[in-house]
Parts: structure tokens; sequence; C-alpha cells
């Protein structure tokens, strides 16, 4: 097998389509820098539990500004946001 030409899996021949896992990496949402501030804002006031302290304010909509767009994002919303770890904020 050769390395999948997207570069994210290595389950399929170079010459055949994406499989399933690239398709949906390449749709991942790149975050801005904003947006991962806002993120990384709201972990920290939250600690342990943001991410289920952000999932309540989503349901709510109590979180006004970034983060309630980036529940409303197409590209991210509540799926971007169990992909996501505190890492990732630190890291970028």
């Amino acid at each position: 097998m050769a390395i999948c030409p997207y570069g994210i899996c290595s389950d399929h021949p170079a010459n055949e389509p994406a499989c399933v896992d690239c398709i949906r990496d390449m749709k991942r949402k790149s975050l801005s820098v904003d947006e991962l501030a806002a993120l990384k804002a709201f972990a920290e006031r939250h600690g342990r539990n943001w991410k289920s302290a952000l999932r309540e304010a989503w349901i709510n909509a109590s979180e006004p500004g970034i983060l309630q767009q980036l529940r409303n994002d197409s590209n991210f919303g509540p799926s971007g946001l169990n992909r996501l770890n505190s890492r990732d904020l630190t890291r970028r």
C-alpha cells in the first residue's frame, strides 16, 4: 500500500479515492487565532470540564460571539468540539 495522497492515512493506495477518514480530515475546520483564543479562555475559566460547560452554554445559547459562531459552523460545531482536546489549544 502506498501512503495516502492526502498524507492522512496509509489505508488505501495512492491512486484510489480518499478514504472516509481522509475526507473527514479535509473537511475539518482550521480554527482562526481568535477562535482558538476564545476556546482557550473559556477552557481556562471552566477548568477540567470545560467541554461540558461549553456544550451546556451552546444548548442555552448563553455564550455569545465567537463561541456561539463555532457552534453554528457546519465545519466545527459539536463534532469539532469532540475532536478537540486541551493540547490542541496550546499547540497552535
